[in-house]
């Protein structure tokens, strides 16, 4: 801001040319306390930014290792839990081969109870007949024991297919959330 006029008074007292004087000695003055207070100014907002961007660097590494450590829980607990699942599965697929072992001894033992009974009962003749009733039966047996084994087959396919599906699905949306916090990240850094 300039000065531009001096009372009167103090004009005739100093004269002209010394009012001149003055004049540009307060208006330099002035300028020169202008531009020291924009520099004072100007370095109190560099180190007040520098120092909320540390304090913003600081909040942003602190919430990324808690990001990082819940992740890694939540990883741990879905690792667990498909394990849990994978022994679950593999224990159930174990009773079932079980119980058609079981079975199939059941049904041989009765079986040949009854084809023993039978031989003892018919003559010699009719053993022929009895051969082939054995063989038919045999036949119907390995058939059945076929379609038992293909049942257990897809089903212990299916179960994979589905543990793998979520695992995918899982995996899928660990990558979707690192990407969304490392973007995040990336924003707060620029």
């Amino acid at each position: 801001m300039k000065i531009i006029t001096i009372p009167k008074l103090l004009r005739e007292k100093l004269g002209e040319d010394v009012v001149e004087a003055l004049i540009e000695l307060l208006n330099a003055s002035n300028e020169t306390l202008k531009i020291e207070l924009v520099e004072l100014q100007t370095e109190k907002y560099e180190r007040r930014l520098s120092e909320e961007t540390n304090k913003l660097d600081k909040k942003i590494s602190e919430e990324t290792n808690k990001l990082d450590k819940k992740i890694s829980e939540e990883t741990n607990k879905l690792d667990k839990k498909i394990s849990e699942e994978t022994v679950k599965l593999d224990k159930k697929i174990t009773e079932e081969i079980n119980k058609l072992d079981k079975k199939i001894s059941e049904e041989t033992n009765r079986l040949d109870k009854k084809i023993s009974e039978e031989i003892n009962k018919l003559k010699s003749e009719d053993i022929t007949k009895l051969d082939k009733r054995i063989t038919e039966e045999t036949l119907k047996l390995d058939n059945r024991i076929t379609e038992e084994s293909s049942r257990l087959r897809i089903e212990i396919a299916r179960s994979y297919s589905n543990i793998i599906k979520w695992m995918f699905i899982f995996w899928v949306g660990e990558i979707g959330v690192i990407t969304a916090i490392l973007f995040t990240f990336l924003k707060f850094i620029k």
